[in-house]
């Protein structure tokens, strides 16, 4: 079917339809700040906690002191991730969608990866976990979206992102998540000696398990927001890996990074900086728990050894405890995550890991380096709450040119394809028949938060633009049509004052392909490179023939 034609107007939000009166924010223009040089924008999400470990709520953008290459940075705005109901939450009404936590249903939902190392543990210890990780879903809150993935001989994808509480369980009960050809950390299989058994645990578990990382980086990098990692371990020790050469690109590596990595440091540095670069946040979880070292003069065994021989034992057990926590700790200082170990509680420290970012913060700049370059840029954010810890991802590669072009086309590909919307832009959307009713055709209203884009003032008037998007897809996510268009702005300081304390509105009507299951409707601000997704379902308007969409050009229903 044709699409039907284009109509895109200024609505101001004044009006009183029930639209109109869910998405007017009203924001005074002092709350807004608007950008006047055309630059890149940067998120950094951050954890704020107290020397109890619980959540700082409540800080503003003046409370942060933020560095980019040790250089202050002013930040330009700063949003809460809050998955505790709003106060002043609201119900949408009929046939009005949105990403904002404040008008769908109260709350942020987290977006999780659980790996399951069945390479690195022990049978034993793999069917206690596959238990814990069980127990823990259990007390997830309504609507989390986790995938479940596994690590045994190669990696599998038990489960990408879902919010079904009855499939994950399914899932992980039904799982065999024991993996035979699991081997301990200080007894590698066929290793003579010292040297050979370096060599043998760096290619069979260092190397692949880096290998994993950066693929599951790559894979979720679709994903807007933040994610978390949680790898669910018995551990790696770094410092056994021997001397190689890896090319990073063969295991995945994307980055601005060296070519090569020689260490298995250097491996999961890689691996930490693709995690950074997809906005993903590692949680490290030991499965052994707290664990008590051999005593002097006994054995495992039940025999009696000299006392100098279970020193010698006892210190090589503290040793590659030691290395393995070392381990967990680096690839969360580097990412803004946290290490779990020396603790029975792995379920206690998986539901910990989901909600660590809850009242979290995203603080937005626009670097003033002026060093598109490639290179790697250190961030660093504090605040000057006494005591708190600050936890963020270390930095960011300020990539340029035909690189920056390709990302951006890139990252509208991932923003239609994604699971999850995004709420980088505040965007809510309403739908209804047209007027008179058109067979197959509905009215789609968009609304954007003017003060969230990035404007330039030039001779008395405020322009930039935006890229509008509707992304038909069929129920395997398929697209089925598309329709985009870039749409210039241009207001005089008086309408754009206007606008930010009413609201702006973009008119579009739409014929709806057959078998579309949703419509993405995606807005971009290029000046900014931010954007934000609302997903609407076509069931929603046609129940009756909701994968029949345009067979026979059905009329929408309407609202009662």
């Amino acid at each position: 079917m044709r699409a039907a034609p284009v109509f895109l107007t200024w609505v101001l939000l004044g009006s009183s339809s029930a639209f109109a009166q869910s998405t007017n924010t009203a924001a005074s223009p002092a709350e807004v700040t608007v950008i006047k040089s055309s630059t890149r924008l940067v998120q950094v999400n951050v954890v704020v906690t107290d020397k109890k470990g619980l959540p700082v709520q409540g800080l503003k953008k003046e409370d942060f002191r933020l560095f980019d290459g040790g250089k202050p940075q002013e930040i330009a705005f700063i949003t809460t991730e809050s998955r505790a109901p709003h106060a002043q939450g609201r119900r949408l009404p009929p046939n009005v969608f949105s990403n904002r936590s404040d008008l769908a249903d109260g709350s942020h939902t987290p977006t999780c990866i659980i790996l399951m190392d069945a390479l690195n543990t022990e049978p034993s210890d793999q069917t206690y976990a596959r238990d814990q990780v069980v127990k823990a879903l259990k007390t997830l809150a309504p609507h989390t979206h986790v995938a479940i993935y596994r690590l045994g001989s190669k990696l599998e994808v038990l489960r990408d992102f879902t919010d079904s509480d009855a499939t994950l369980l399914k899932v992980m009960s039904e799982s065999n998540a024991v993996n035979p050809a699991a081997f301990d950390s200080l007894r590698p299989r066929n290793a003579h000696d010292r040297e050979q058994m370096r060599d043998e645990y760096a290619q069979d578990r260092i190397i692949p398990l880096a290998a994993s990382f950066i693929s599951i980086a790559n894979r979720v990098a679709e994903v807007p927001g933040r994610k978390s990692i949680i790898w669910i371990t018995g551990g790696v020790r770094l410092s056994l890996s021997s001397q190689f050469k890896v090319r990073l690109r063969d295991l995945g590596y994307v980055g601005g990074g060296p070519e090569y990595a020689e260490s298995g440091y250097e491996l999961f540095r890689a691996a930490s900086e693709s995690f950074n670069a997809a906005n993903v946040s590692f949680y490290g979880i030991d499965v052994h728990g707290a664990t008590v070292n051999p005593g002097i003069g006994s054995s495992s065994g039940g025999g009696r050894t000299s006392p100098r021989a279970s020193l010698r034992r006892a210190q090589g057990g503290l040793s590659a405890e030691q290395g393995t926590r070392d381990t967990y700790r680096m690839l969360a200082d580097r990412t803004g995550g946290l290490a779990f170990y020396g603790s029975n509680d792995l379920a206690g420290a998986l539901t910990r890991s989901v909600n660590d970012e809850n009242d979290s913060y995203i603080l937005g700049y626009y670097p003033n380096h002026g060093e598109w370059n490639g290179s790697f840029r250190k961030i660093t954010v504090t605040t000057n709450v006494v005591a708190a810890k600050v936890r963020n991802r270390d930095g960011y590669y300020a990539t340029h040119g035909e690189q920056a072009e390709f990302q951006r086309k890139v990252q509208l590909q991932q923003a239609i394809n994604s699971p999850v919307d995004t709420d980088s832009l505040s965007l809510t959307v309403s739908g209804r028949p047209t007027k008179p009713p058109q067979p197959g055709v509905l009215e789609f209203q968009v609304a954007v938060d003017l003060g969230q884009l990035m404007l330039k003032l030039e001779a008395g008037h405020w322009k930039g633009a935006i890229d509008l998007i509707f992304a038909q897809r069929d129920t395997g996510g398929r697209m089925l049509a598309s329709d985009a268009k870039r749409i210039d702005l241009d207001f005089t300081d008086a309408k754009r004052t206007e606008l930010l304390q009413k609201g702006a509105i973009f008119e579009r009507n739409l014929a709806i392909a057959r078998g579309a299951e949703d419509i993405r409707v995606v807005v971009r601000d290029p000046g900014s490179t931010s954007y934000g997704t609302v997903t609407v379902p076509m069931k929603v308007f046609f129940p009756d023939v909701a994968s029949e969409v345009g067979k026979s050009a059905p009329v929408p229903a309407t609202s009662k």
